[in-house]
């Protein structure tokens, strides 16, 4: 019986090899492009499959708000201890409002008082945000503000109490948010007059 050998192709031609090629070579530029245009312009990796943009944004604005509503707590805490270094975790470094928070701290320490406020803040609403920065605006109510002698503990000057409505400009550092602006929202109260 006569053997019979399974067809032979004939090898590719040149023609199919560069298709072959360019099909190859698009395929990974086009892999490239993607990955490239997914990184947003902070530098951060983009939502995971799992992860979908809003809910990123969400995240964020849910962090915004957790910021906001501490905010005055732990720069008041950075004044009552007259350590300008604990801000360095509110604001972005080297900015005006950093330094000129950071001076007003040392010139109190210098002077032997410290600034001891109590207050609370209530109706956080962020007005926007995205993966780099943040508006939020909220109402601070003061209960008690005082210069107090470091040494004895001597309330030397007492402010009046009382609210006020703020917007804190954020920017998205280091994976954190950071006060990038302190703005005292006098529409807030300027709409309520009517």
């Amino acid at each position: 019986m006569p053997s019979v050998s399974p067809p032979v192709s004939p090898p590719p031609t040149r023609a199919r090899i560069a298709l072959f090629a360019t099909l190859a070579v698009l395929l990974l530029g086009a892999a490239a492009l993607v990955i490239t245009l997914s990184h947003d312009a902070g530098g951060q990796p983009p939502p995971t499959s799992t992860t979908s943009r809003a809910q990123h944004l969400a995240q964020l604005r849910a962090e915004a708000v957790a910021f906001a509503e501490t905010f005055f707590n732990r720069d008041d805490a950075a004044a009552a201890a007259g350590d300008p270094r604990m801000i360095d975790d509110i604001y972005v470094p080297g900015t005006n409002l950093s330094k000129a928070v950071k001076k007003q701290i040392a010139d109190r320490r210098a002077h032997g008082v410290v600034h001891v406020t109590k207050s609370h803040t209530e109706q956080v609403e962020v007005l926007s945000v995205d993966e780099t920065k943040a508006e939020v605006r909220f109402l601070t109510i003061i209960t008690d503000s005082v210069v107090k002698d470091i040494r004895t503990g001597k309330v030397t000057h007492r402010f009046g109490t009382g609210q006020r409505m703020w917007r804190l400009r954020l920017a998205r550092i280091g994976g954190r948010w950071l006060v990038n602006a302190l703005l005292a929202d006098d529409s807030a109260e300027q709409g309520q007059g009517g």
